[in-house]
């Protein structure tokens, strides 16, 4: 007779104790629990709390052009390219501004040589009028002892004439070289002007121009390059684009946040 295998009674088990490791697990699962509550909490309400906005990173720039139609000999830099203030850029030609500049030269010459000519001419008379007023007034009171002589009876009619005709002479060519220094004068007064104006337009030309040397106006970086050598460009067309060291970024501050924001307050970009 075989003999039955005692079994357990299902009402008098002993209890399993637990590892150590599930108290691990469960604080593990505790904090991954806390951090993304606190992670929605922040994606939901996150910006609301604290100063977070989108932006862009932007510098400031300049575009070299030139102000007349030209044609590019060489460009000089390339994209990218660190540049200093005055560096040249590009080197250009432009049939229009030699003519202009010539056609200017032309006339600033002529009008210093006329106003040499002028001078000459005023020099000159200043030093006859001298002479012409010692001769009137010789003339004067030569007609004045002759005039005296004839009245006495001692002076044919004849050289009182010659006396008269000569003092009228000589008043007439003191007054004519008056005259005529008095309109030398009044050109010259007028000329003066003509040739700063000249003289104003040459140098404003060659300096709009560069005698064909376009520059950086600052320091900065290359940022495109819209021509090569041999491009023929109109007025205003842009050669080069280039951009400050001065770096700022463009953000829009957000509304309807539990904080405040006033100009000036230092932020950290990040």
């Amino acid at each position: 007779m075989r003999r039955l295998r005692d079994r357990p009674r299902v009402d008098n088990q002993q209890n399993d104790v637990r590892r150590g490791r599930s108290n691990w697990t469960r604080m593990v699962y505790i904090t991954l629990l806390g951090a993304s509550v606190l992670w929605l909490g922040d994606y939901l309400l996150g910006p609301y709390m604290y100063l977070q906005s989108e932006g862009m990173v932007l510098a400031p720039s300049a575009t070299v052009a030139t102000e007349h139609t030209a044609t590019v000999r060489t460009i000089d830099v390339q994209e990218g390219q660190r540049v200093t203030a005055g560096q040249r850029i590009a080197a250009v030609s432009s049939q229009n501004v030699a003519e202009s500049v010539a056609r200017l030269s032309a006339d600033l010459a002529a009008l210093q040589v006329r106003e040499s000519e002028l001078q000459a001419q005023k020099t000159r008379a200043a030093s006859l009028l001298q002479h012409a007023t010692d001769r009137s007034r010789l003339a004067k009171d030569t007609r004045k002892r002759y005039d005296g002589l004839q009245r006495q009876g001692l002076l044919p009619s004849d050289k009182m004439t010659s006396a008269v005709d000569s003092e009228y002479r000589s008043a007439a060519d003191t007054e004519a070289l008056r005259a005529e220094i008095r309109s030398i004068v009044q050109q010259l007064d007028r000329m003066s002007p003509a040739i700063g104006r000249a003289e104003a337009a040459l140098e404003d030309l060659q300096n709009t121009y560069g005698r064909g040397h376009m520059t950086a106006p600052f320091d900065g970086v290359v940022g495109r390059r819209y021509v090569e050598s041999g491009t023929v460009i109109t007025a205003g067309a842009p050669i080069a684009e280039i951009y400050t060291n001065n770096l700022y970024v463009l953000a829009y501050l957000p509304t309807g946040t539990f904080f405040s924001t006033q100009p000036g307050e230092e932020v950290v970009i990040d």
